[in-house]
């Protein structure tokens, strides 16, 4: 605060992106795509442990 004036900020003072930027693109769609994935999965498996859907894999059990 009590000090000279500094040297005068410009646009080259910030810093500058670096890296793949397409490897950065294609990661986050297959990290989506794996998301996903799990996603459905996971859908999948609590329906099927809770008994909300029957899957009809066989016929089904006589009442009997």
């Amino acid at each position: 605060y009590g000090g000279g004036h500094g040297h005068k900020v410009t646009m080259n003072d910030l810093p500058v992106p670096q890296g793949d930027w397409k490897l950065t693109l294609e990661n986050s769609k297959f990290n989506a795509l794996v998301a996903g994935i799990a996603v459905l999965a996971g859908t999948i498996g609590f329906v099927k442990t809770s008994g909300v859907i029957q899957f009809n894999y066989s016929p089904p059990k006589s009442l009997d």
